[in-house]
């Protein structure tokens, strides 16, 4: 079970940005500098991939005992598999990964603007508040601050009541 690699403009992707720290992306050489692509993680790319059905269960399969996947990939801008899937809104990746992967991956991650994965869920989680509910339990028992401010001063219950 394969997909297709995927070349994509990151800074059209994400507008956010953040410390570079674990980044695992492969950036091809170009004759321009300001015009780089940038091949994205597999499992990142897997958030954003049209048939989620399928990408759930790619997703599953390539962090099966079987494979020599890290759920703990981030992109050129800190931003790991759990922050697309919430920007892309694939809430049945983000429960695996949450409910399964969790001790696995950086769940204190920072983007370069300083967001955390709660930040994430507030803002892209849209009116479902069970996402940001499982996400601060899951904060709580593995005593990760809540509360924690991004580099425009704003924490996740900030972001929430505006």
């Amino acid at each position: 079970m394969s997909l297709p690699k995927i070349n994509i403009n990151t800074s059209r992707l994400m507008s956010s940005s953040t410390n570079s720290k674990g980044t695992s992306f492969s950036s091809p050489s170009s004759s321009s500098s300001s015009n780089k692509s940038t091949t994205l993680p597999i499992l990142i790319q897997l958030c954003f991939y049209p048939d989620e059905n399928y990408a759930y269960r790619t997703m599953r399969s390539l962090l099966s005992s079987r494979y020599d996947y890290s759920p703990d990939v981030y992109d050129e801008f800190g931003c790991n598999v759990l922050m697309y899937s919430l920007r892309y809104q694939r809430y049945r990746l983000f429960e695996f990964l949450l409910n399964n992967l969790s001790l696995e991956l950086n769940l204190q991650a920072k983007d370069r603007l300083g967001n955390t994965i709660l930040h994430y869920a507030i803002i892209y989680g849209g009116n479902d508040t069970q996402i940001i509910e499982k996400l601060i339990e899951k904060y709580k028992k593995l005593a990760i601050k809540i509360d924690e401010r991004n580099h425009f001063g704003f924490t996740p219950l900030l972001l929430g009541r505006i």
